[in-house]
Order: C-alpha cells, then structure tokens, then sequence
C-alpha cells in the first residue's frame, strides 16, 4: 500500500478539523469521510500502538477489513520522527473496535462511537443552515437594464463567494498550528500557559483571548482569582491542573496549564470565534436559567477551606 504523509496535528492532506467533536479522536477527510487512525485508538483504548498495528493489519490480512475503510498513512511521534499509521473510515472503526483491546478499551469505544455521532450531527447542521441555492432564472438578455442587473449581481455573487473562501482559508490556516511550532513554547512536562499559548497562536491580547476562554468557549471560569478549566476538558486532557509550593512563601498553588492538544483545539476554536463572534458566543451561552453547577459547588468548596483555615487560625 502506499503511505500517504499525514501529519495528525495538520492538514496538508486536505483535512479540514472539526468544529464541536474532540479534534483529537475524529477529523473530516477533504472526501467528506469523517476518519480516525491507530494512533487516537493506542492513546484511547490504553494499547501499545504497535499492538493496535497489528491488531489492525491482521484484520486487513484475513479481508475483515477492506478498502477503502482503512489506508496506510504517518503521524510525527514525540521525538519528531515519522512513522507507521492507520487511518479508519467510521464503518472501518467500528469493525475493528472490538478485536483492538487495552486497558481502557470500553471507555475507548464509547468516546470514539460518541465522537462520531457528534461529527455526523455537526456535519448535517452544517449543511442544513448552508442549503444549496436554487439556479437563478435567466434574465431578459433583450432589456439592456435587465442584463446590467444580471450582471450586477453575478458579481456580486462572485465577490461574497470569494469573500467567504478567505474566511474559511484563514480559519483553516488557523486551525492546523503546526504542533512542532507550538512545542517551541512548552515547558518541561509539555505544558503552555495561557500567556506561551497566545504567543503560539500569533494573539496580541491576552486579556482577549482570556475573555474568549471563560464567556464565549466556556472552557474555563474564574475562581477567587485564578483560571480553573472545566472538568469535562480536564478529562479530554486539554488542560491540566498542576499543584505545588512555592519555595519562597511556602505556600501552596494551584495552577493550570494547557496541553499540546488543548492548543490545536483552542486554535481551531478561536479562529471560528473570529469569524463572528456573536454569532459564536450565541452557539455556547447557557440556556435561560440553566445553573452552572460545577462552578457553584467549586465556588462553595473554596468558601468551606476558606472558613476551615479561618478558624484553624482562629484556635492557634
């Protein structure tokens, strides 16, 4: 077979990143088929890649699984190696899902079956708000007016079109930061701050980019003071909570951090954030009297350490 270069956190073979769905687990192919690869499945089933490998190619081996369900492709490990990987189809996926095994493999199949369904869902709503416009009547080439009109508003049609090839240029342009640049800003254990994050992402303004995380993307909120991200993309490990003391004070923090993953989906979410904004802020605002539980019970654990050490203090 041959092997198609395919670095996972680009796009130069025409992937275009999803807009809702964990962009580590699904992609959209440009042939419109929504793909995952062995890669995703060794990191979310808990197996060795080289044993999902094989699992895998002894599938393709005995015919239970078939082109064009799967190809050959390669990924850049962490080393900035290339190296062997299977790209699945969806129908692909699911044949192989049970024959792959691991630690997690039940969890694995859930995420990776949700994952799907959500980008089949986000792909029909894509395409029922951006229907197909109905051919235009031919206007009266006989009335000079009339034609001029024509013309008119062929061009304009042409201009908007092209208008909107840029935005979506420049949104994919943004979604697919090359993960070899972003690791320029990591630190030791593969981590960015919000500040290394928007130096990553070309974003001139922090407090911006800050205001986009907690009141349109909803990704994280404020608690006494400090940036904590939701639980639900704590375990998508696009962030991550470190804790320790500081030597100078001897006290302890609590700080959180952004992974390699967390910037590749911050990025492709922020580019879409720019293109219109309300619109975007309008997508993920709360319902109407919906109550963010997370952040009221974080905010009432934090007042019960409050008052506990207060009156830790107050019995010295």
């Amino acid at each position: 077979m041959n092997q198609v270069s395919n670095v996972r956190a680009g796009s130069p073979d025409g992937l275009m990143a999803p807009l809702q769905a964990d962009a580590g687990l699904v992609r959209v192919r440009a042939d419109g088929r929504i793909v995952t690869d062995s890669v995703t499945m060794h990191e979310e089933f808990g197996r060795r890649h080289d044993k999902v490998m094989d699992s895998l190619r002894s599938l393709i081996a005995d015919k239970t699984l078939n082109l064009p369900d799967f190809r050959e492709i390669e990924y850049v490990d962490g080393r900035g190696r290339k190296q062997p990987c299977i790209e699945l189809t969806e129908r692909g996926a699911l044949i192989s899902m049970p024959f792959i095994g691991g630690v997690k493999s039940r969890a694995g199949q859930v995420r990776l079956v949700d994952a799907f369904t959500l980008m089949r869902e986000e792909l029909r709503r894509m395409k029922a708000a951006h229907p197909p416009r109905p051919a235009a009547a031919l206007p009266n080439f006989e009335d000079p007016a009339a034609a001029a009109e024509a013309w008119a508003q062929q061009f304009r049609g042409r201009a908007v079109a092209e208008t909107e090839r840029n935005q979506l240029r420049l949104a994919v342009a943004e979604q697919a930061k090359d993960v070899e640049f972003v690791k320029r800003y990591v630190d030791a254990d593969g981590l960015l701050g919000v500040r290394s994050t928007c130096q990553a992402l070309d974003i001139e303004n922090e407090r911006d980019f800050t205001d986009f995380m907690v009141n349109a993307l909803r990704c994280m909120y404020r608690l006494e003071g400090a940036l904590v991200p939701r639980a639900q993309h704590r375990h998508l490990k696009r962030f991550k909570v470190k804790t320790g003391v500081d030597h100078d004070t001897n006290r302890a923090y609590t700080t959180a951090k952004i992974t390699a993953k967390g910037v590749t989906w911050l990025a492709r979410e922020w580019a879409e954030y720019n293109l219109d904004r309300d619109a975007y802020r309008a997508k993920h605002s709360p319902k109407d009297g919906d109550v963010d539980e997370e952040v009221e019970s974080a905010t009432r654990e934090a007042a019960a350490r409050r008052a506990a050490k207060e009156a830790a203090k107050a019995t010295e």
